[in-house]
């Protein structure tokens, strides 16, 4: 009995230093640093995030950074590795040293794009080569129409002008390619100005109210579209 027990510890020692080893091996594993852009335009004021819409392009592009010594923090050469990219479980391209890719989203608003990365590596610590994976995933979100005006409040003195301005955010397309469509009350009115996402109206008398209303389109995509609206009091 004794014999077999120390046979078992053994045993069971040889397993765990196995077992160790390989997590040590994996234990510094590379630092994967991801970043994503979507094609989509926003004023140049915007600070945010671009988030990708529907039918809008996002290129994903990374860097692997190694963790071990006497490599630790340097950027790992991948022009000779392979690199497998997935979106949505589905590998979609392979390729040797492909460090980014250029992907449609199909999704809508409150979906996301999942993308995972797999690029084999040399470990500077064991001499080996590796698989390393990463996943991400990128938010989708709305085209958005903001109307802009100067004043503070929803309140304006009679008989005084205000101009508001129609900023698209997050479309696929370009200002250019956009239409923009103003109505004021329900009824359809033509900007003053040469800027078509202007519009300058004067207030009427003391009691009266506004809805201001603007929408923009594009023949040529059936997504980008988007409206905004508000109401303004005259006191």
């Amino acid at each position: 009995m004794s014999r077999i027990y120390v046979f078992s510890l053994l045993l069971c020692g040889v397993v765990m230093g196995v077992f160790w080893n390989a997590s040590f091996a994996y234990a510094a594993g590379p630092q994967f640093l991801v970043s994503w852009k979507s094609q989509v335009y926003a004023p140049v004021w915007y600070e945010g995030k671009l988030l990708p819409v529907k039918d809008s392009m996002v290129r994903v592009s990374f860097e692997m950074i190694d963790q071990n010594s006497p490599n630790e923090g340097r950027v790992i050469d991948l022009s000779n590795s392979e690199v497998r990219w997935y979106v949505g479980g589905e590998m979609v391209r392979k390729g040797t040293g492909l460090q980014s890719l250029l992907i449609k989203n199909n999704l809508f608003s409150g979906d996301t794009i999942d993308v995972k990365i797999a690029a084999d590596f040399f470990d500077s610590q064991t001499g080996e080569r590796y698989f390393a994976e990463k996943y991400i995933s990128i938010p989708i979100t709305d085209r958005q129409l903001l109307l802009v005006r100067r004043a503070i409040g929803d309140t304006f003195a009679p008989h005084t002008q205000t101009t508001w301005y129609a900023v698209p955010l997050f479309f696929s397309s370009a200002p250019q390619s956009l239409v923009p469509t103003w109505t004021v009350n329900g009824q359809a009115v033509q900007p003053l100005s040469s800027n078509p996402f202007s519009l300058t109206i004067q207030s009427g008398d003391a009691g009266q109210t506004a809805d201001i209303q603007v929408s923009l389109t594009n023949t040529a995509s059936l997504w980008d579209k988007a409206s905004a609206y508000e109401r303004v009091y005259v006191k």
